[in-house]
């Protein structure tokens, strides 16, 4: 037909490959050449493989012969554009040696004088791939749009192209006007917006942005958690926007009431301190009494509220010390006034420079009262000489009742980790969970087991530099579950530049992570109900197009056959030409017989039983000579439980048929009153199972079983056959937690 590239006799000039020719024959993509007439003048090695012919038989043939002939006659080879030099990209179906029909693009260009060149690519995997895109596509779509919380996506010219029925409701009201598919968001948004339009902007240029958001709209969530996320073609080119607000009203108050709690022990923790650091310098006998004066004005601040904007003075038989941001002028004032056993009257007071917000006495809490009444009392037992023991006695038993009778865990320690105090819950917490009872000088770390030391060194040393450190952590109990406790590791400072020890509080938070743990079972266990409803649609949806098979279809059939009978009786000619017709439609009958039967299942009264000897009747007619069933309940199942069973065995018994090359299959279904089993085992080909296999039969009988909370397994290995195993706990465990 031509002679090729490999000739001795080519006109390299002719064919432009030459030099080329190693490259053309190993490349992987096929490449073929032809004249303008379709005959083969060359074709490469990937060109053979694909198509399943020699170069020699490619050689002797025409193009026309690989490709589908209605496809041709519909859309022929224009070698008149090619003659003129102009460049085709087209799609075929062509077919190889064997029958294969396969879908292909072809870069086909002018080549040379007289000649053609093609690149052809075998797409049919790509086409199905974006054909099962394209319905996953529609499939989400559908989910979004059904979906309570709210989704919208724009385009690059801020066009809405997906927005679900909940995003339409709650944007109209948030913006004070009706929002649709194909609206620009632009003229939608209202004037104070434009951190919305910033958000969006940001998102157009690759950037995922997530915020949380007050509504101040009676009829909206209090907060939403706003989500901006690029959407991306498949250049990976960002194409729009999508956008998702979920409610996390709930979530806020929470974490507020938890920011509240902890601010208040914060506070607690700072009077504390204040406290413990007042004691230790009035007790110190080393220290001059003006300085000490000097150092007791000037730890006060830091134990109140706001501390940056708080100044003090002690005043005490006429002279006065003073913080030097002290103002007698200051709008907010809390004072304690004290008088010592020889009448000498004195006075602590802390005044706050600026206005602050009310709270139970002016601007100051209730504890910060009781805390400079405090002071004021240990400052009378100080200079009371003659009661100074037994004075002392009842401050510190005061300091024990606050810090004992509260459920928070405290340890106050040294700068070498040491334990300097600790209230009972400290102890009651060292006992259960550390297993030691603590004592004074102990270092705490040593209580601890060594996997945990290493990050509670951490923790400690990063709180000696000023920093809080907070972190959730769980002990194992012995029933197996976890007791959970919020720990806090403040610094303990005597002013702004001296940190001489830790104080660690911790706070029993089980109930907290319990209910946490109730809310994300609650919302699995509604999960695997949708799942459980969809399965239910589509048994009714299987039902139906059995019945339409059965009812409608085959009955057009068996009218058809009626006719053409008829048609024959009249002609012998006519009778002897339908009598393969007629056979076709039997066997069409039949099939649409027996497939209605698989679709169709009875929604009520389900008789599994019933159902699975119908499996091994299938499985009998296959060639299957050794059916094992085995069936025993002992309790009563309802009819959707009956039905997923059902399907899973079925699904089983379809893959049995399709891969397996079995002889024997045993079936085994039973059920007492706390568990139902059910097995399919074959002794057939097996297969790997961490292998990746096409098709979704087994996420389809997974998403089944565990809709009911069960266990699914699969068992098996090339040559060794293959068992499927499902159990069910019975009664299914109620919803919520799941311990």
């Amino acid at each position: 037909m031509g002679k090729t590239f490999q000739d001795p006799g080519k006109d390299d000039s002719r064919s432009g490959f030459g030099e080329y020719e190693s490259l053309f024959q190993q490349a992987s993509d096929p490449i073929l050449v032809t004249d303008f007439s379709g005959n083969f003048i060359d074709a490469n090695m990937s060109m053979c493989s694909m198509f399943g012919y020699t170069k020699s038989e490619l050689l002797s043939m025409n193009i026309s012969q690989l490709i589908d002939a209605v496809e041709l006659e519909r859309s022929p080879i224009r070698f008149d554009l090619l003659q003129a030099g102009q460049h085709l990209f087209t799609v075929r179906t062509m077919i190889t040696k064997e029958g294969k029909r396969i879908l292909v693009e072809a870069n086909v260009k002018k080549f040379g004088e007289g000649m053609i060149t093609a690149i052809v690519r075998d797409i049919s995997q790509r086409r199905a791939m974006e054909e099962s895109l394209a319905r996953s596509e529609k499939n989400l779509r559908h989910v979004l749009a059904s979906s309570a919380e709210n989704f919208y996506m724009v385009d690059r010219n801020f066009t809405i192209t997906l927005i679900n029925k909940a995003a339409e409701k709650n944007l109209g009201k948030a913006w004070g006007r009706p929002v649709e598919l194909g609206m620009n968001l632009l003229e939608l948004l209202p004037d104070t917006a434009e951190p919305i339009k910033a958000s969006f902007d940001k998102a157009l240029a690759g950037e995922k942005v997530e915020y949380e958001l007050h509504i101040a709209e009676p009829a909206l969530p209090e907060w939403v958690l706003v989500s901006f996320m690029p959407v991306l073609d498949e250049q990976e080119q960002i194409i729009g926007v999508y956008v998702v607000t979920k409610d996390i009203t709930e979530k806020k108050k929470t974490e507020q009431e938890k920011d509240r709690v902890l601010y208040l022990l914060n506070e607690r923790v700072k009077e504390l301190t204040t406290l413990y650091r007042f004691s230790q310098i009035l007790q110190d006998p080393d220290l001059p009494a003006e300085k000490k004066m000097d150092e007791l004005v000037a730890i006060l601040p830091a134990g109140w509220q706001y501390p940056v904007i708080a100044a003090a003075r002690i005043v005490l038989g006429g002279q006065e010390w003073r913080t030097p941001n002290f103002s007698p002028d200051a709008p907010h004032k809390q004072s304690a006034v004290f008088r010592s056993a020889d009448g000498t009257e004195g006075m602590i007071q802390v005044v706050y420079l600026k206005p602050c917000p009310p709270e139970a006495e002016d601007a100051f809490f209730e504890e910060e009262r009781s805390l400079i009444n405090l002071l004021g009392g240990m400052f009378r037992v100080y200079l009371d000489r003659k009661e100074e023991s037994e004075t002392l006695i009842r401050s510190e038993a005061n300091l024990n009742t606050i810090f004992n009778n509260t459920d928070s865990i405290y340890v106050l320690l040294d700068q070498e980790f040491r334990i300097i105090s600790f209230n009972r819950p400290a102890i009651e917490f060292a006992v259960r969970e550390l297993k030691h009872t603590p004592r004074v000088n102990d270092n705490m770390v040593d209580y601890f087991p060594a996997d945990r030391q290493t990050n509670l060194l951490g923790y400690l040393k990063k709180a000696l530099t000023g920093t809080q450190v907070s972190y959730e952590t769980s002990y194992l109990q012995p029933d197996g579950n976890l007791n959970w406790y919020d720990v806090r590791i403040f610094p303990v400072s005597g002013d702004e530049l001296t940190t001489f020890g830790v104080m660690c509080s911790l706070l029993d938070i089980t109930d907290k992570k319990l209910l946490e743990e109730e809310i994300l079972n609650h919302k699995v266990q509604e999960q695997k109900k949708i799942t459980r409803a969809m399965i239910n649609a589509q048994e009714k949806e299987r039902n139906h197009i059995g019945q339409e098979l059965h009812d409608n279809v085959n009955q057009i059939l068996a009218g058809t056959k009626m006719f053409l009978t008829s048609a024959g009786q009249k002609d012998a000619k006519v009778k002897e030409l339908i009598k393969y017709p007629l056979e076709l439609i039997d066997s069409t009958i039949n099939e649409i017989r027996l497939l209605s039967h698989r679709q169709v299942t009875p929604l009520r009264n389900v008789d599994l039983k019933e159902l699975i000897q119908g499996l091994t009747i299938e499985l009998n007619r296959n060639g299957i000579a050794e059916i094992d069933l085995q069936y025993s309940l002992a309790i009563p199942l309802d009819d959707d439980l009956k039905l997923v069973l059902y399907r899973i065995i079925q699904e089983q018994v379809t893959n049995i048929l399709k891969h397996a090359a079995a002889s024997k299959v045993m079936i085994r279904v039973e059920a007492d009153t706390e568990q139902i089993h059910a097995r399919v085992t074959d002794n057939g080909k097996g297969f790997d199972p961490a292998k990746k296999r096409k098709g979704i039969g087994i996420a389809n009988m997974i998403n089944r079983i565990e809709s009911y909370n069960g266990e699914f397994s699969i068992t098996s290995e090339p040559g060794r056959g293959c068992t499927v195993d499902v159990m069910i706990t019975h009664p299914p465990p109620p919803e919520g937690r799941i311990r």
